[in-house]
């Protein structure tokens, strides 16, 4: 039905330093304001200038933060990318808006958020919404909002818009306050997807965002500066200068946030350095605590600060079985994961989490660990001399020990292609180092950096042979399976000989996962599909752990636990060693 189903339902239902700004203050500790009556009043969007300057409340009463980099400054909630603030439209970090449900690696479940109760039936979802939430200018949440949310999504063609249409069938109101979506039969895992597309899909009050949608086919035709700023979360907009924003925090009493518009990152880490922020969000995946740059400074400063943890990421490189002749044989593609000294650089790439077993190779660390690691590292075998001589063998290669090549039928093996974002040191070196592992094992590998955008471009396509790879932020069952879809040679009519490659029972497996219904069926799925992904050698673990979102000065000692606004699991740690 494409995006026709939620367009009836419509219809019926509906350049300055900040250091001077930062620093204002009258001899009680209160923030001073000056009116500037040159300046528009607030709209009911909230989203003009405000008359009233500088930061609100005391000092101790707010939350004093801003970004590495202006360039993830966002409100647009059908942006990409998943380190967007203070709207992430990836849903891990919901403050101004929020989702119907989200999912919980700890418990490998999804919990209702803006939602009463969220249910899976077979093919069928059941939204339930309370009967008592409200928007922040007083409107009732309705079920036209959900409505709309999930159509603006279709009608700017995002990813979430893309999957509702490829999986919806229908979708009804069963009474005054229930939706009923039916997911198409035929969509593998479509109930469990569906329900990971909604639950990264940030709802909007319809009665402020209709009449800005119009006409608009893509995210990139809306401005920032015009949209709105009043949603259901915990913050509360309350204005904004060209030097700051500023939310109240929903049921604390006299406690605010202020994020500050540093137009230079080299401010925003001075300024926390010097202790003028209590938290200092990361604006790139590129950014750590760990960087000599903040090592330096920070032992230079003699501070004690903590790193926020927020989330689980996997990194590794992934292998194309269909990208050329010797990347179809099993034999070869398991010699180059035995070529890698796997979690050697887990704390090169991540460095805020111990170091990875190698057991973890197929997704975050709180999906694996139930898992049994003995035997799933019993099938990784060691890479050890007989090892390594009997896959060679078994891909039909000669090793030309003078020269250090892979030889088949007398010829040199073909270069073989490892592309990777390039901008992170650690990412580099770790590639580098893989390079040179699978020299000494005849294997010649070029390495090819791109910008991010075409670095996910090249992996969608499918046109490489190795390329770095990174799950999403808490990858759920549900994005492991899209992300497992998306091998090159899985689907039946395109996979590579069944004798090299068995696609039909990662195929099984897959679909298995999306049929579990408990954790020990889960468990037990995910150890099928990793015990899978060994025999395959599809990816090559390097890191597995916390993703650093920023960092957090416990001197502040503020009445706001800064861990309130971020999503559930979420922690302070000690910087390790």
């Amino acid at each position: 039905m494409g995006r026709s189903f939620l367009a009836t339902g419509l219809a019926i239902l509906m350049t300055l330093s900040l250091a001077c700004a930062a620093q204002t203050g009258g001899p009680d500790g209160q923030e001073s304001l000056t009116t500037l009556p040159d300046l528009t009043q607030p709209t009911a969007m909230g989203n003009s200038l405000s008359q009233e300057r500088g930061l609100p409340g005391k000092r101790q009463e707010r939350l004093t933060l801003a970004m590495t980099d202006q360039v993830s400054y966002n409100f647009n909630p059908f942006a990409e990318g998943d380190l967007l603030f203070p709207v992430d439209p990836s849903a891990v970090c919901q403050t101004l808006y929020q989702s119907l449900l989200v999912y919980w690696p700890e418990s490998m479940a999804y919990q209702p958020l803006l939602a009463e109760k969220v249910s899976l039936e077979g093919q069928k979802i059941r939204i339930q919404l309370p009967a008592a939430v409200i928007w922040h200018d007083g409107f009732p949440l309705t079920p036209a909002d959900v409505l709309f949310s999930m159509g603006a999504h279709q009608e700017l063609a995002t990813r979430n818009g893309l999957i509702f249409d490829s999986l919806i069938e229908s979708i009804a109101m069963e009474e005054e306050d229930s939706i009923l979506i039916q997911v198409k039969e035929e969509a593998m895992n479509g109930g469990i997807r569906c329900l990971e597309a909604l639950a990264r899909t940030l709802i909007l009050p319809s009665h402020l965002w209709e009449p800005l949608l119009a006409g608009k086919t893509s995210a990139d035709d809306l401005s920032d500066r015009d949209l709105p700023r009043v949603g259901s979360g915990p913050w509360v907009f309350l204005r904004e200068d060209e030097f700051a924003l500023s939310f109240s925090v929903k049921d604390e009493a006299s406690t605010y946030v202020s994020l500050l518009k540093y137009q230079e990152p080299l401010l925003a880490k001075t300024a926390f350095i010097h202790g003028d922020l209590d938290l200092l969000l990361f604006s790139s995946p590129f950014d750590s605590f760990y960087q000599p740059l903040w090592q330096e400074s920070l032992a230079s400063e003699g501070l004690d600060l903590q790193s926020l943890l927020c989330g689980e990421r996997l990194a590794g490189i992934s292998l194309n079985p269909k990208s050329q002749d010797v990347m179809g044989i099993r034999a070869f593609r398991q010699l180059l994961h035995l070529a890698a000294d796997t979690g050697a650089w887990s704390q090169v790439l991540m460095p805020a989490s111990p170091a990875m077993d190698s057991s973890q190779l197929l997704t975050i660390p709180s999906l694996t660990r139930g898992l049994d690691g003995d035997l799933i590292r019993q099938a990784l075998g060691e890479a050890d001399q007989e090892t390594i001589n009997r896959k060679m063998a078994e891909a039909g290669l000669i090793f030309d020990r003078d020269r250090l090549r892979l030889e088949a039928d007398k010829k040199d093996l073909r270069s073989l292609k490892l592309v990777y974002p390039f901008g992170s040191e650690p990412i580099e070196a770790a590639c580098q180092a893989y390079k040179t592992a699978a020299k000494e094992l005849g294997i010649d590998i070029s390495l090819k950096g791109v910008s991010r955008d075409a670095w996910q471009q090249t992996y969608l396509d499918g046109s490489y042979d190795l390329i770095y790879q990174e799950t999403e932020i808490n990858e759920s069952p549900a994005l492991l399976s899209e992300r497992l879809l998306a091998i090159p040679g899985l689907v039946q009519e395109d996979q590579v000989p069944t004798d090299q490659f068995d696609g039909s029972q990662g195929l099984f497996l897959i679909q298995a996962l999306g049929q579990a219904q408990n954790v020990n069926a889960l468990t037990a799925s995910l150890e099928d599909l990793s015990l899978w992904m060994v025999q395959e050698a599809l990816f090559i673990p390097l890191a597995a752990g916390s993703v650093e979102r920023g960092i957090w000065n416990p001197a502040s000692r503020l009445a706001l636990d800064p861990l309130s606004i971020f999503p559930q699991g979420a922690s302070l740690e000690v910087p390790r060693n």
